[in-house]
């Protein structure tokens, strides 16, 4: 066996090392995989790049379900490449996933927010962008349409359970209801 190796750690950089590294650090999660082509004639980066895209002109989170309809429908690729773009995207924490009702939401990160789209959006073509922005004003149309009821429940520290309804209309939450059931066989209505 050899020495064991250690890391020199440096207390603070300048901006413009930290700069550096963070185009180094975008630049290394954005081209993970190889830029070359797939079957679609795309290349892996450019998936990264139109969620990245995505997120940064949306007015909110977007669910992977969102994601996945606009990529798909569009035959930019398939779900598996789509699905390791996007995982990808989090494990460089350029994006934030989350969870509630059972749906996945994405966020831009404030690292993703930063830099990553001012240096590499040149990489879009004005198509694709111009798509993502058509896109994302339908869905903001339909999502002002509907109104979102999300439905959780969440552990207290009493060992009971919290559950919480909202009636939200036009980003406006309605009504927020929240009751305490000793059980989750109490939370739900059976008809």
């Amino acid at each position: 066996m050899g020495q064991p190796q250690t890391r020199s750690f440096k207390p603070s950089s300048s901006p413009d090392e930290r700069k550096a590294s963070f185009q180094g650090k975008a630049l290394e999660a954005l081209s993970a995989a190889s830029k070359k082509e797939d079957s679609y004639g795309i290349t892996f980066t450019t998936y990264k790049l139109i969620i990245l895209y995505m997120l940064q002109n949306s007015e909110g989170d977007l669910t992977n379900s969102q994601i996945t309809d606009f990529i798909l429908d569009r035959k930019y690729t398939n779900y598996f490449q789509l699905q390791q773009a996007v995982s990808e995207l989090v494990e460089a924490d350029l994006v934030e996933m989350s969870s509630q009702s059972n749906r996945t939401y994405y966020r831009l990160t404030e690292e993703g927010k930063k830099n990553t789209l001012k240096y590499f959006s040149r990489e879009l073509s004005s198509d694709i962008k111009k798509e993502v922005e058509e896109y994302l004003n339908s869905l903001h149309c339909k999502i002002e349409e509907h109104l979102l009821t999300p439905a959780d429940y969440y552990p207290t520290k009493e060992g009971s359970y919290s559950v919480r309804l909202r009636i939200i209309e036009g980003g406006v939450s309605i009504v927020d209801l929240s009751i305490k059931v000793p059980n989750l066989l109490c939370g739900p209505v059976r008809m």
